[in-house]
């Protein structure tokens, strides 16, 4: 029994001593990364090397949204230390290179941190003296733990770019990361492709200096090509914020379309988000509202004009069709239907195109009565309400129509006619609106022009969607007529959109506003949504800019669209126009990407 006792001890002795170099074999792969180096114990990573986020540019190439590479010059004190560097010696060099007070440099290198930040963006002189220093026998050991770091900066072009449809950027482990708007849903081209660098990181895991060997360069990322024009956002932010402050309206909206195809050239927005500070905006409610492409609203008068083009346009109507139109109030379903203010000195025949100038809402009520649900609804689609446009921003909504499957009473088919009823949004109002400028055709909204890539240049251009005839040309020609004529003759509620030298087309329109206590808020209380959409040159049209106020302050001075809004499109056509011809003359270099 004792020695089969003493043969399993001794068998069990013999087995640990064969594991045992198995065991610290095992423990030594474990801790294989960690190096002895100057007796500092460090740990060899796989680092990544950022790569350089691409820019957002106009469609020009003007830079909306940039990238620009910042540097940092750090130490690590807390290894100076052991290494016993002399510190004053190290102190005196960088503070003569860096223009700084040597004091100063020498307290933050004798804190026993690991970290510390000697110069914030330093320029190209200093980068290069250090580097060059560091090279240097002479002076490499005492600069050793001295690097310099390189980062990358998002920047914006102005004040005035769209930082509520461009988005901004975080940083999430010195990477900038999308989080909203373009730069968020576009984040996958933008942010490129980080490289690979190989090298000793301090159990502090910062770097240790001078350690590291590229693996994989960085491959930049591509740059986005929208379709706006930096010139013309820029005149619409202008244009937008000094009515937005000089009529006290909420916020306001500035849209402009290059007629002929659904490309926006401009979206501006007051208040917005500066999205090189869109932190500073986070307790603004109203800054922080996507107002011109995510807000839905009733869109008054303006809704007359589509109306009346598909009445034309499917052989119903025509300018000089005569409607008998009250000059007081007419009652249907129990509900009374006036108007904005006294336009007939007497009831009797008047036509569409009176209508249409002097923004009737009970002649329009009789069009619209006349016309039925079938040529409501058709209108909705044929000018684009029914779509959302496929411009790369998350939650717009929906518009708020009617659902298909329910019948519509008169009173709604009435209150559509004229604009209410139904919402939409600013920016689908514009490329409905455009459709007037384009022959009757619809051109579906374009922002993306196309990508550049980010290592060969080569420019990849996207195709815009398929459009479709909204209405024939014949009633796209007999509604400009009328549009003309509603900034040109003297009882048109357009006239203060009117250029000089220029003649322009379009439409007023002063929406009610829901209230929370049911209906719509009462005229004394002054809560309209106020809108001006028009086109120019009439004969020829470049341009489709759409202005809407939120609620304007003031009375009857900017009660309506045609008193605050029609006078923000005339600023932002004339200074168009002014643009054009400066182009034209050979001002600049503009060469459209596309």
């Amino acid at each position: 029994m004792f020695l089969q006792r003493g043969g399993l001890v001794l068998l069990l002795f013999v087995a640990l001593f064969l594991f045992m170099p198995v065991v610290l074999a095992a423990r030594q792969s474990q801790y294989s990364g960690y190096i002895d180096k100057d007796k500092n114990v460090g740990k060899k990573v796989i680092d990544p090397i950022l790569a350089q986020r691409g820019c957002i540019l106009d469609r020009y190439g003007k830079e909306l949204a940039g990238c620009a590479v910042r540097y940092e010059i750090f130490a690590n004190p807390a290894r100076m230390a052991k290494q016993e560097v002399n510190i004053g010696k190290a102190a005196g060099l960088l503070a003569d290179i860096l223009g700084r007070n040597p004091v100063a440099i020498e307290g933050l290198l004798r804190t026993d941190q690991t970290h510390v930040v000697l110069c914030n963006s330093p320029n190209g002189r200093q980068r290069e003296e250090i580097a060059g220093l560091k090279e240097n026998p002479d002076y490499s050991e005492l600069l050793k733990e001295v690097g310099i770091e390189r980062f990358y900066e998002r920047t914006y072009a102005a004040p005035g770019m769209p930082g509520n449809i461009l988005g901004w950027v975080r940083r999430d482990e010195g990477r900038l990361v999308g989080v909203e708007g373009l730069e968020l849903t576009l984040d996958v081209n933008l942010r490129g492709h980080d490289g690979k660098r190989i090298g000793l990181r301090g159990v502090n895991g910062l770097p240790i200096v001078s350690s590291f060997q590229v693996l994989e360069q960085p491959l930049k990322g591509d740059d986005v090509i929208l379709t706006l024009d930096r010139e013309i956002q820029l005149i619409c932010y202008e244009a937008i914020s000094h009515w937005v402050q000089k009529t006290g309206a909420k916020c306001g909206a500035a849209i402009v379309v290059k007629a002929g195809t659904g490309d926006f050239l401009a979206i501006a927005q007051y208040p917005g988000v500066d999205p090189g500070r869109y932190a500073d905006c986070v307790d603004n409610r109203i800054a922080w509202a996507d107002f011109a492409c995510r807000s839905l609203y009733e869109i008054g008068s303006v809704g007359k004009a589509f109306l009346a083009a598909m009445g034309i346009s499917e052989g119903r109507l025509s300018p000089q069709s005569s409607f008998f139109v009250e000059n007081s109030t007419i009652s249907l379903s129990g509900y009374t239907i006036g108007e904005y203010h006294t336009i007939w000195p007497s009831s009797g025949n008047h036509s569409l195109e009176e209508i249409i100038i002097r923004s009737s809402n009970i002649g329009m009520s009789k069009v619209g009565l006349a016309l039925g649900e079938e040529t409501i609804r058709n209108t909705f689609e044929k000018f684009g309400f029914t779509n959302r446009p496929e411009i790369f921003l998350l939650q717009m909504p929906a518009s708020k129509l009617p659902p298909p499957e329910r019948k519509l009473s008169k009173i709604e088919i009435a209150n559509m006619s004229f604009g209410q009823g139904y919402a939409i949004c600013p920016a689908v109002l514009s490329l409905g609106f455009n459709a007037l400028a384009s022959n009757g055709w619809f051109h579906p909204g374009r922002l993306l022009c196309g990508m550049r890539d980010g290592v060969t240049g080569r420019i990849r251009l996207t195709d815009p969607a398929e459009g479709w005839p909204a209405v024939s040309e014949t009633a796209c020609s007999q509604m400009n007529g009328m549009l003309h004529k509603v900034t040109t003759d003297p009882m048109g509620t357009g006239k203060n959109a009117a250029c000089e030298g220029f003649n322009v087309s379009g439409k007023t329109g002063t929406g009610q506003v829901p209230s929370p206590r049911g209906g719509y808020y009462k005229e004394n209380e002054h809560c309209y949504m106020v809108t001006f959409a028009g086109y120019g040159p009439s004969e020829n049209p470049r341009y489709t800019i759409v202005v809407v106020l939120d609620k304007p302050r003031g009375g009857i001075k900017y009660n309506s669209g045609g008193k605050a809004a029609a006078p923000c499109f005339r600023q932002i056509f004339t200074a168009l126009m002014d643009l054009d011809r400066r182009r034209s003359a050979g001002e600049g270099s503009f060469q459209a990407v596309d």
